[in-house]
């Protein structure tokens, strides 16, 4: 009876773990499978957002600007129970836009990233995530009909966070 029930209580454990490893194998599979995109307009142009980049969105609060703040910075807002910098996407990605932005995405980093318009959440395939003709490296998500250019909240972000090289910073 002893090794019966050694046999059974390994048979069990291979069981268990068999059955786990389906488990993770499938969750693995399906989050490869699908990306969320947050479309929003920049400067009349639609961007892609990956929602996994992000942490939090939502109408723009007061902005408060700050006295010799870096290029693309619009100020401080309240995020939180803290002060988190508000860049504005479209002077980073050097366009001109003249509408005050209405939304707010704070990313992993948290830094907000301001925006004029917020047009929806889309769920695209991995394989629409590409670009958009063979001369382009960029990446594009490819829905509704059309290709949103994605915007690389982390490079982004990181690169406003880093320290300005610029005159005006290195004043005492």
């Amino acid at each position: 009876m002893d090794g019966n029930q050694a046999n059974l209580q390994e048979r069990m454990l291979e069981l268990r773990q068999h059955f786990n490893a389906g488990f993770s194998r499938l969750l693995r599979w399906d989050v490869r499978a699908e990306v969320r995109i947050l479309l929003v307009g920049v400067a009349g142009v639609v961007h892609a957002l990956p929602l996994t980049d992000l942490i939090a969105f939502s109408a723009c609060r007061a902005i408060i600007t700050l006295p010799g703040q870096r290029a693309g910075c619009l100020g401080i807002t309240g995020h939180g129970g803290r002060s988190i910098p508000v860049m504005s996407l479209a002077t980073l990605l050097g366009m001109d836009e003249s509408a005050a932005p209405t939304w707010l995405a704070v990313s992993r980093d948290a830094v907000g990233i301001a925006v004029t318009s917020f047009i929806g959440q889309v769920i695209v395939g991995a394989d629409e995530i590409r670009p958009r003709d063979a001369a382009s490296p960029a990446l594009f998500a490819h829905a509704r009909d059309a290709a949103y250019p994605i915007v690389d909240v982390r490079a982004l972000t990181r690169a406003f966070a880093a320290p300005s090289t610029s005159p005006a910073s290195n004043q005492s």
